[in-house]
């Protein structure tokens, strides 16, 4: 059965009964094929995400795995491993750029929007809405298993056209904004902590990678979410909400009795409730029919 239901149009944040949990991994049954679903949120900075990613494949040994990535992103950073080298991120904002200056107008748009740009990205990363290079580690264990792979995510370069369309079309409303420019106190706080944790490694043995976790949590990345969307919704939309639905939507699809998804730990709620939210309907429909 395929679904067509998240992926058409652009979608908003749920705001239903579908619960959430604050699980990680999350494990649910797909309601539409009957298959078992493992969830893992991970974290392009926490130093345990490859490892918890490469435990929970070779525990589970699924039959597909969904990866947070597209088929273009996907052979970029083949190549950047192959070369050893990593991805730091900064190619998200160099083609977000690029795409910017494509004409007048639009390069003047993006020497305005630019130092905010540049002043979030760091949070985007942290709630995990960039895809990093631990999505490769996925990659490698599927194929090593014999695993079918699906890039889950949408196109980046669509995703980069969302953003300009939002960015554009809201142009005014964003320069007028209060503050708009600087990353709320709560945010930066949460941020500072978790360098702080991050530069300790080297210099605390052990210990230090526990520290991470425990501030890049469900819980806290759902209030950074929060966070972000209130001061920036126009970039929470395409970043976010969109892609939690082509996410869930790719989880769905995916064939198997066992299936394994790694997903940006920022993807975690939106995603599972949407399943839920599915599951609920197929139960409506089913009892309504009996």
């Amino acid at each position: 059965m395929t679904l067509t239901r998240f992926s058409s149009g652009h979608t908003a944040p749920l705001n239903d009964d579908a619960e959430v949990t604050d699980d990680n991994p999350v494990q649910l049954r797909n309601p539409c094929n009957g298959s078992v679903v493992y969830i893992l949120g991970t974290a392009h900075i926490s130093p345990r995400s490859a490892e918890q990613t490469t435990e929970l494949i070779r525990t589970v040994r699924p039959d597909t795995v969904v990866v947070e990535l597209d088929a273009r992103r996907a052979e970029r950073l083949r190549r950047e491993m192959e070369r050893d080298t990593h991805d730091s991120g900064e190619s998200f904002l160099t083609d977000l750029f690029q795409s910017f200056s494509s004409n007048r107008s639009g390069s003047l748009l993006a020497k305005l929007l630019e130092p905010m740009l540049r002043s979030w990205y760091r949070s985007f990363r942290v709630a995990g809405l960039i895809p990093g290079g631990e999505f490769m580690n996925a990659i490698r264990e599927a194929e090593a298993l014999g695993a079918r792979v699906v890039y889950g995510d949408r196109n980046a370069r669509e995703t980069l056209d969302r953003i300009i369309t939002e960015l554009r079309s809201h142009f005014l409303e964003i320069l007028l904004r209060p503050k708009q420019f600087q990353v709320p106190a709560e945010v930066a706080e949460f941020e500072r902590n978790l360098r702080e944790a991050i530069q300790r490694r080297g210099s605390v043995p052990g210990g230090t990678a526990d520290v991470v976790d425990q501030l890049l949590n469900r819980p806290r990345v759902r209030q950074f979410n929060h966070f972000i969307g209130r001061y920036l919704p126009e970039l929470m939309r395409p970043l976010l909400h969109e892609r939690d639905a082509i996410l869930a939507q790719s989880i769905l699809n995916a064939p198997g009795e066992r299936v394994v998804a790694i997903v940006g730990l920022g993807h975690m709620d939106g995603i599972e409730r949407r399943l839920r939210r599915e599951a609920q309907l197929v139960r409506a429909t089913t009892q309504g029919e009996v």
